[in-house]
């Protein structure tokens, strides 16, 4: 009997139960704003194969731009469309529908991918308009953008530069100011 109760005082100990109710504290994390980074196009080729070219690049990481701060479904419907439209003036007809349908399935905000809607927050977030709060931190946070375009002189040409420039004035006068050029 008493070495039964010494291995079950044990076997208590080693998983620390013990007789008093614990009280459980939360702590709430806020929501926090990630540098932009950018991976390209994820999971598929930035261009074709055995080229140097990554003629589609500039879309991916232009489409990364929307895909980082999030915001609403209308929001990322467009950002994936404006992608379809860039790959298929990059490419074909045929290549900006299919990389669409691809982003429209992957890109889903609730699935723990590093390459979902709003994947630079810090938590998962739904569709939705951004809070005041993270509209700020996306204003304070948008030239990383700038930082993460300087590391990719190397694979995009002079028009894909100005491509994504372009992108990024937009979106930046969309958040400052409330409209593009």
């Amino acid at each position: 009997m008493k070495r039964t109760l010494v291995i079950l005082c044990f076997i208590a100990q080693c998983l620390n139960i013990s007789a008093a109710p614990r009280t459980r504290v939360y702590q709430r994390i806020p929501f926090t704003l990630n540098n932009f980074s950018t991976d390209g196009c994820s999971a598929y080729p930035d261009g074709y194969p055995n080229t140097s070219e990554n003629e589609w690049l500039h879309c991916c990481i232009a489409h990364d731009l929307s895909y980082w701060m999030g915001g609403t479904y209308d929001e990322k419907v467009l950002a994936d469309a404006e992608l379809s439209q860039c790959v298929s003036e990059a490419t074909n007809e045929y290549h900006g529908p299919m990389m669409e349908f691809g982003v429209y399935i992957g890109g889903n905000p609730n699935l723990p991918t590093t390459w979902r809607w709003g994947y630079g927050w810090n938590k998962l977030i739904s569709y939705g308009p951004l809070k005041l709060d993270q509209l700020e931190d996306v204003k304070d946070s948008i030239d990383s953008f700038l930082i993460a375009l300087a590391g990719q002189e190397n694979y995009l040409n002079q028009d894909q530069l100005d491509y994504l420039m372009l992108k990024f004035e937009n979106k930046r006068n969309i958040l400052f100011h409330g409209s593009e050029n």
